[in-house]
């Protein structure tokens, strides 16, 4: 016969008051930072793809409109500017 004092905890009020405390704060804490990533993730893809962007293809002798294309990073940098 073994004798453990779980089977007592669990019946007693008090525990089952504070375990649903418990259990409200955590899935709060979790809506809460599942709402945080929601909001986080596209500014993470555009860290992404800054990091995959190969800086030595701006003056590549074969990219047709240098110029042009700089134009476009640079309007394309003002507008992460902006939105952060």
């Amino acid at each position: 016969m073994e004798l453990t004092p779980r089977p007592w905890i669990s019946e007693n009020v008090l525990y089952k008051e504070r375990r649903k405390n418990v259990e409200e704060v955590l899935d709060d804490s979790y809506s809460k930072a599942h709402q945080f990533l929601g909001r986080l993730q596209p500014l993470l893809e555009i860290y992404w793809r800054n990091k995959q962007f190969d800086k030595q293809i701006l003056v590549n002798d074969r990219v047709k409109s240098q110029v042009e294309t700089m134009g476009h990073v640079i309007r394309l940098f003002e507008h992460y500017h902006n939105l952060f």
